[in-house]
């Protein structure tokens, strides 16, 4: 059986730059656990007053970087349960690197709302006007919905195709609500 702790002799045979690193291993994991653990419990706790979800129906707008890229989000909530995304880039990227950095994505994707969370399953996405030939991706996500007033929320991403964005948070205006 390996032992992760050493005895007092064995660590007292161990030269300076190896205790300082091992003591830095131990913070850097009990660091890392502490935070994983304030994550989850921020993601799942339970949703204080979630707006209802007729709330959601219509098109709003969410001003984002992705992909290191400003764009604006165009996204519509549908009664039937389907709903799509645009993301449109902004025009202020200098005229030589437009085509490098072109970037328009549109997706459609099936949607539910329960108790202030939103699940979405993509059925198709493309890339239009992109120099590079992206793959579609096709994913589940799930979001957390919080009315800051009858045409603004504020979406908390809890899971998604990209590691990196969980917990990210994004405020959507509404362009347009559907009946």
């Amino acid at each position: 059986m390996i032992k992760l702790i050493p005895t007092k002799s064995q660590w007292k045979k161990w030269t300076l730059p190896t205790k300082i690193s091992v003591i830095g291993t131990v913070i850097g994991v009990l660091s890392f656990g502490t935070y994983a653990i304030e994550k989850t419990y921020n993601m799942y706790a339970k949703i204080e007053n979630p707006p209802p979800k007729n709330f959601l129906y219509g098109t709003w707008e969410a001003n984002e970087i992705e992909e290191g890229i400003e764009v604006t989000i165009l996204w519509h909530l549908k009664k039937d349960g389907t709903t799509t995304y645009e993301f449109i880039r902004h025009s202020t990227i200098p005229y030589q690197l437009r085509q490098k950095y072109m970037f328009i994505k549109q997706s459609k994707s099936s949607w539910y709302y329960n108790d202030g969370l939103i699940y979405e399953k993509t059925t198709q996405v493309t890339y239009v006007e992109s120099k590079y030939n992206r793959k579609a991706k096709y994913y589940e996500a799930r979001s957390i919905i919080h009315a800051i007033d009858k045409n603004t929320f504020e979406l908390t991403i809890v899971d998604n195709d990209n590691l990196e964005s969980r917990g990210d948070k994004r405020v959507y205006k509404r362009v347009i609500a559907e009946d």
